[in-house]
């Protein structure tokens, strides 16, 4: 699994779109998103510890 610090924004842009992740628009966004992935790998590590108590 892709460590948090290997994984790209959702707002990794192309040079004619850098406008559009202005840090003021996209702030909310980004903290939701890296919320999300929280949860989702908690769930995987959860997921993976049932598992191998299987």
């Amino acid at each position: 699994m892709p460590s948090e610090k290997s994984q790209k924004s959702a707002f990794d842009l192309p040079s004619r779109l850098r406008r559009k992740a202005e840090p003021a628009l996209i702030d909310r966004d980004e903290r939701q998103f890296a919320a999300i992935a929280g949860v989702l790998a908690a769930e995987v590590e959860r997921a993976e510890t049932r598992l191998a108590g299987a």
